[in-house]
């Protein structure tokens, strides 16, 4: 899991476009991967348990400056990086209450599910996944329902647990969403290919 946003990095840089990639759906995601990285470094859980959201979560804001940057918006981009950089400084601080990175925590199982519908709805709204990487959404799904168990093991904690049965049912959403344009698409191509004939 801990860099399987990378498919998606690179499918981005090489296309030179973030489209069909909706900035909201990114920002959400990268709130709960941070809230997730601050709520176990703050609840002193083994590192095993929430080390990888640290990756997610530099690849996750890297997704949203190149989503910026595609779209001609690089002071936008910077802007957000700083933001984000400030944001997590405090967090990640003694200064930050432990009180407040539960509210957070607790807030992750609405904003991942959210995050992931708007992205579907994108999805839905183009008939296409964009430049979506097929790699980085399946190893989200698997990952995510890899880390119910190991959470359950490593964690015991409830909000934990429940925000990766979110995850992982919402990554299956986006998931089918593959199946079902790439389907489409083949058998449009086909149609279109009898026409010629």
């Amino acid at each position: 899991m801990a860099i399987v946003k990378v498919p998606q990095i690179i499918k981005m840089m090489r296309a030179k476009s973030g489209e069909g990639i909706n900035l909201v759906s990114v920002t959400l995601e990268l709130f709960a991967i941070s809230a997730a990285w601050a709520y176990g470094q703050g609840h002193k859980f083994p590192f095993s348990a929430y080390g990888e959201t640290i990756f997610m979560a530099f690849q996750t804001v890297s997704i949203a400056f190149l989503v910026c940057v595609y779209s001609d918006q690089l002071a936008r981009g910077l802007a957000y990086l700083s933001v984000y950089v400030g944001l997590m400084g405090f967090l990640l601080s003694p200064s930050a209450p432990l009180g407040l990175l539960a509210i957070l925590q607790a807030g992750n199982i609405f904003t991942v599910s959210v995050s992931k519908l708007i992205q579907a709805v994108t999805n839905y709204r183009n008939s296409s996944t964009g430049q979506l990487s097929v790699i980085t959404v399946y190893m989200l799904l698997f990952g995510s329902t890899a880390r119910i168990f190991t959470s359950v093991q490593e964690t015991g904690d409830t909000m934990v647990v429940l925000t990766y049965i979110v995850a992982a049912l919402c990554n299956a959403i986006i998931a089918s969403q593959f199946i079902y344009y790439w389907s489409s698409s083949s058998g449009s191509n086909v149609n279109a290919s009898k026409k010629n004939l």
